[in-house]
């Protein structure tokens, strides 16, 4: 699995597979070129695992990395998914695994 890497600000980092870094990154620039801000939630990469959230919104600086361009097709389904979770009060969340919860892995919790 390539592992890919999303900065918001110069403080939140988020390590997720490149493929959910791609679907974060293309409904993360659709809100942002909209001037709409959002809430995103993951599992801390420390020894506690507590929960992060970052306020997305326009005037913040996000950059995306990843480890080998993404061969994969963009999956429309979660894209809009993932739409609809931004839009909502919860936000766009990821499990302890660096899963997107819009996937909703069979046999665990899509809270976090």
């Amino acid at each position: 699995m390539d592992v890919g890497r999303l900065w918001c600000g110069d403080r939140a980092e988020l390590v997720a597979d490149d493929m959910a870094i791609l679907h974060l990154q293309i409904v993360m620039l659709a809100k942002l070129r909209r001037g709409e801000g959002f809430l995103l939630t993951w599992q801390g990469a420390d020894e506690a695992g507590a929960p992060r959230s970052v306020w997305v919104h326009p005037a913040a600086d996000v950059y995306f990395e990843f480890d080998a361009p993404p061969q994969d097709p963009v999956d429309s389904h979660l894209l809009q998914r993932l739409m609809v979770e931004a839009n909502g009060s919860r936000g766009i969340r990821l499990d302890r695994h660096g899963h997107l919860a819009a996937l909703g892995v069979p046999g665990e919790s899509a809270e976090i």
